[in-house]
Parts: structure tokens; C-alpha cells; sequence
């Protein structure tokens, strides 16, 4: 039976709810009610603080760490950079209107005041569950502290659970200080590539 609190259980119908009722709404006002249903899910994650990044990582092992619940596994690498080996909503890949996601993903990937803040879009989506998946992480990171210092997750790239197609953030990239090329291998491996950096 599924727990009906279950974070990632709550994003998969949120996600349903705002997209069945998508039908006469802007992407615009589509990914603003995304955001608001990503806050209301960050509300339900803890709040942790953890002595080093080790410890984050032991800590999604053992299923304890808040962004596992949202996401599952995540592969650490490359000292702050982790990615995901699986799309943690692939087996609803088909699920919409491809001309909804498609209008939905443009919109999300274009600069905004809202993406810059998160460190999220800026060309790395590339699937219906992106605009929620990836405000949801950056979210709730700023709910993890490691060292007693604020989190700040950099998405960086994702690659679709459909076509395979890489997208990669050149902006966050930059921003975040690695290589696009590194970027690219990794999503050889996994489905989602994000970087942590801590706030001094």
C-alpha cells in the first residue's frame, strides 16, 4: 500500500491534478501552480543538518536523506556533484499531451526570475515532471544544511526518459563551475545531473 504522505507519491499527483486541468491555461500559469504545489511538498520534508557531504551520502543510502524522498537514489560524485541513475517519474514518460509538455518545457526553460533564484530550467528540462521535480530539489536543498552552512543545488542536466535527448544547462554550468563535457558522460550513466555547493 503507498503512503499517502509520501513526498514523491504527492508530486506524481500533483503533478496529475495541475496537468488534467491544464486545459484552458497558459504555460505561464501551469508552471507557477507547479512551484506552488513543489512548496507545499518541501513543507512536508524535515529539516537536517549534516557534518559533511560523507554523511549526506551515507545518509541517501540509508534512505534518510530528505531529497531520497523525493527523488530515490542518488550517486555521489566528483566530490559535489551527484546524478541519478533513474528518472524517478519515467514510467509516466507518456502520460500527457505531448504539445502540453512541450509548451510547458519552453516556458521553463526560459530565464526567469524564479528559475535564476532556484538554480533550476535555464535549458536542462526536458520532461512533464522537470518544472516540479526540479524546483522541488532545489527547495527542500535549502532545507539541508551540511556544516551548519545554507545548500544551494545547481541543476545541471537531465536527459529524457523518452528520446534519450541530453539537455545541459550552459548558464548553470558556468555558473557552477564545471565542464559541460563532464556533464554529458555523467548523463551517459543517469537520468539527472545536479551540483551542491555550500554558502559561505
Amino acid at each position: 500500500m503507498v503512503d499517502m504522505f509520501d513526498p514523491l507519491h504527492v508530486v506524481k499527483l500533483a503533478m496529475m491534478e495541475v496537468m488534467e486541468n491544464s486545459k484552458d491555461k497558459s504555460p505561464e500559469e501551469i508552471q507557477l501552480q507547479l512551484l506552488e504545489r513543489a512548496v507545499r511538498v518541501a513543507k512536508m520534508v524535515p529539516s537536517v543538518n549534516y557534518k559533511d557531504l560523507n554523511e549526506w551520502e551515507l545518509a541517501v543510502r540509508e534512505r534518510r536523506n530528505p531529497l531520497y524522498k523525493i527523488e530515490g537514489e542518488s550517486i555521489r560524485i566528483h566530490g559535489n556533484i551527484f546524478y541519478l541513475p533513474k528518472c524517478p517519474f519515467a514510467h509516466f514518460k507518456n502520460t500527457f499531451p505531448r504539445e502540453v509538455v512541450l509548451k510547458l518545457l519552453e516556458e521553463f526553460n526560459k530565464s526567469s526570475k524564479i528559475t535564476e533564484e532556484l538554480k533550476v530550467g535555464a535549458g536542462s528540462g526536458v520532461g512533464p515532471f522537470c518544472p516540479i521535480h526540479q524546483p522541488l530539489r532545489a527547495i527542500v536543498g535549502r532545507k539541508i544544511k551540511v556544516g551548519n552552512k545554507n545548500v544551494m543545488i545547481y541543476q545541471l542536466g537531465c536527459k529524457s526518459a523518452v528520446t534519450g535527448k541530453k539537455n545541459i544547462s550552459k548558464r548553470l554550468v558556468d555558473e557552477f563551475g564545471i565542464d559541460e563535457d563532464t556533464i554529458d558522460k555523467l548523463l551517459d550513466r543517469g537520468m539527472c545531473v545536479y551540483g551542491v555547493k555550500l554558502e559561505e
